[in-house]
């Protein structure tokens, strides 16, 4: 018997900015940065409260700050000061932007999903 790879499926919301559920929509948006670690690679994310599916292609640990720097119009923002404003609204009991969070890189599926009421 070979191993065979298994994928898991997990939900979520995507609140705050609306020009990231927008983004999540016309494809600019390729990435959203999660304070925890909860899926890898191949997993699909089903993101609630928009009816997406989306197919991670990578998690990588880094620092809030370097996301902010790297990642921020993949995150969809138009500067890093407007995602670390946002990430501090949303994580005040966290706000260092030097701790350690996971950019969860992925592709919208082809595949609809009918939205659940």
């Amino acid at each position: 018997m070979g191993n065979a790879t298994m994928c898991r499926e997990v939900v979520l919301s995507f609140v705050g900015n609306p020009q990231v559920a927008k983004g999540l929509f016309n494809g600019s948006v390729t990435a959203t940065l999660r304070a925890r670690r909860f899926a890898e690679a191949g997993d699909v994310i089903h993101a609630r409260n928009l009816a997406l599916n989306l197919v991670i292609d990578s998690v990588t640990p880094m620092p809030v700050c370097d996301a902010a720097t790297l990642h921020y119009q993949a995150l969809g923002f138009h500067t890093p000061a407007s995602f670390l404003n946002e990430w501090r609204a949303l994580h005040p009991h966290h706000p260092s932007v030097s701790r350690i969070a996971y950019l969860y890189r992925f592709h919208r599926s082809d595949k609809p999903r009918e939205r659940s009421l």
